[in-house]
């Protein structure tokens, strides 16, 4: 028998060499090995990495502990067996190789390579990278080949699987309905018909009793497995499936019948298990879904092949929780700008009822003291030039309140000029004249208001730069624009202030800071107006982004 100190002693491997009856094989007894042999089988035997040696024209099998756990169930069975019978089912693709090597003593080998192994009762998708090199004993001669191949299935599957959940998460991100979500993944899945032959995708409806389906990928929307509803109350074995919570898998043939058309995806055969992979997205009143899928027939369902079903379910849970949430605001959004076009449209009406009373009123007033004013005249009274200057007030009076209503009637009328150009030309004219400085500043990116909400935010911003401009008394207005994650618009001035009373209410028979709040609220945005006698007044309105910015031209 081979020397105890020729082999490392703490290898499983070395042990099994020693005792190994070598005389009845074509490598013959122990103490007839070449050094060059011995040489390459301690190199083999103390590699980490899983080696082996194929020596001999039959290639007999040497190998390492590492290259046991690619064998399976067939260590230690192969030790000192032809590679032809220990790898039967890839024999013809490798065999090739090793002859190539001992004929010519090139090496050759593979990245990545798949293989078809069974090595636990069952075949299985395999990939190593691994090379071939000659073994040349000190007579020059080629006795047999050495090979290290270090496994990488774990890495090639990973690197698929990941690549398909990184699909599903960024392709669904921004889906405005839960269908769509389910529409994407399909697509998603049929890049990937090697872990998932084939897929049927469902939507619960609200009592979770029936389920229609959405969309399919590697499969015909009808099939046997892939039927276009399933309720829950029917007998047979997919609504069983269907009814629990939990991901489950059953027998293909077994439970659905042996004559049923099975497709195989990117394989040669067909699928042996069908996985129910439910979708429960958090959030109240967000639809369920779920996934019955063919699970990939050369890798048993293991924990790491759960772990894949479990992301893409979270993947998938999340972004139907998500296009929910987007219908739900869509709604929410959709009634608010109804609200604010009836609401404009009852505020229109108001403004124009008191436009009509007020010039009315204002030309009845005047009327009558022009009459009186004439009357007096006619008899010589000096007090008549009192009247024409009471009805000389009585004209600029109704002048005034005529503009600052048509104002207000003005800005209910969306512009589709920049908020920033418009602001700009309105903050211009309303000081053309006045000893009073205007300045607009912008912060952020610009851009495109609602125009649902724009005349509203035009007519806050008119009715306060005119009570600045009448009230305030100050020498500054500064109008700030801020384009952020929400939309603010501030309006500050450096005049008298008012008091806290009339920040929050308004002032007693005046409808300008009611209607401002009026508008903020409507528009679902808030109005904050902070004020000090003495130390300015500070008019701020804020918008969340989703309501106050266009989206890719149309509305939120």
């Amino acid at each position: 028998m081979l020397a105890a100190a020729a082999l490392p002693n703490s290898s499983e491997m070395a042990g099994r060499i020693r005792s190994f009856d070598w005389a009845g094989t074509d490598i013959g007894p122990a103490e007839k090995w070449s050094l060059g042999f011995c040489s390459a089988l301690n190199l083999c035997l103390g590699s980490r990495l899983c080696s082996a040696i194929y020596w001999g024209p039959r290639q007999l099998v040497i190998y390492n502990d590492a290259y046991s756990a690619l064998l399976g169930s067939k260590h230690p069975w192969a030790l000192g067996r032809p590679a032809a019978q220990v790898w039967s089912e890839v024999f013809d693709v490798i065999g090739s190789l090793m002859v190539h090597t001992r004929e010519t003593g090139e090496s050759t080998g593979a990245d990545d390579a798949a293989i078809f192994l069974n090595r636990s009762g069952y075949v299985e998708e395999f990939y190593c990278s691994f090379s071939y090199s000659p073994l040349v004993n000190e007579f020059g001669n080629i006795e047999g080949v050495f090979t290290m191949f270090p496994e990488t299935t774990t890495r090639v599957i990973g690197e698929r699987r990941l690549q398909t959940v990184q699909q599903l998460g960024s392709r669904t991100r921004g889906s405005r309905r839960p269908r769509e979500v389910l529409e994407i993944s399909a697509e998603v899945f049929a890049r990937n018909n090697y872990d998932i032959p084939f897929a049927g995708l469902y939507l619960w409806d609200e009592g979770c009793r029936s389920a229609k389906l959405c969309a399919s990928s590697g499969i015909d929307a009808g099939a046997a497995l892939c039927p276009l509803e399933i309720d829950a109350d029917d007998p047979g074995e997919l609504s069983s499936l269907v009814c629990g919570r939990e991901m489950r898998a059953l027998t293909i043939r077994q439970h659905l019948g042996a004559d049923i058309t099975i497709p195989s995806g990117a394989w040669p055969i067909a699928a042996q298990e069908l996985l129910f992979v439910p979708f429960e997205p958090y959030g109240e009143g967000a639809p369920k879904a779920f996934m019955l899928c063919a699970v990939n027939p050369y890798k048993h369902l293991d924990s790491r092949h759960l772990s894949f079903f479990r992301m893409i379910a979270d993947q998938v849970s999340g972004a139907l929780a998500e296009a929910f949430s987007r219908v739900q605001e869509g709604a929410r959004l959709h009634a608010l700008r109804e609200r604010a076009r009836t609401a404009q449209q009852d505020e229109r009406v108001r403004i124009a009822r008191d436009l009509h009373d007020t010039v009315l009123q204002s030309i009845q007033g005047m009327r009558h003291l022009l009459e009186a004013a004439i009357e007096r005249s006619k008899s010589g009274d000096a007090t008549a030039i009192n009247l024409f200057e009471r009805a000389l007030d009585a004209s600029v009076f109704a002048i005034d309140e005529g503009r600052a209503v048509l104002s207000l009637l003005r800005s209910t009328a969306p512009t589709a000029e920049e908020l920033a150009t418009s602001i700009a030309t309105l903050g211009k004219e309303l000081v053309a004249g006045t000893d009073i400085s205007f300045e607009l500043r912008v912060s952020g990116q610009q851009r495109d208001i609602d125009f649902n909400i724009r005349g509203d935010i035009d007519g806050i911003c008119r009715e306060a730069l005119t009570n600045v401009v009448r009230h305030s008394r100050g020498s500054t207005i500064i109008v700030e624009l801020k384009f952020e994650n929400d939309f603010a618009l501030v309006i500050r001035d450096d005049g008298r202030g008012i008091a806290a009373d009339v920040a929050d209410h308004g002032r007693i028979g005046h409808y300008g800071i009611p209607g401002m709040r009026e508008r903020a609220e409507k528009i679902g945005g808030a109005l904050f107006i902070s004020a000090a006698p003495g130390r300015g007044t500070e008019v701020k309105l804020t918008i969340g982004g989703t309501v106050a910015y266009l989206r890719n031209g149309r509305s939120a």
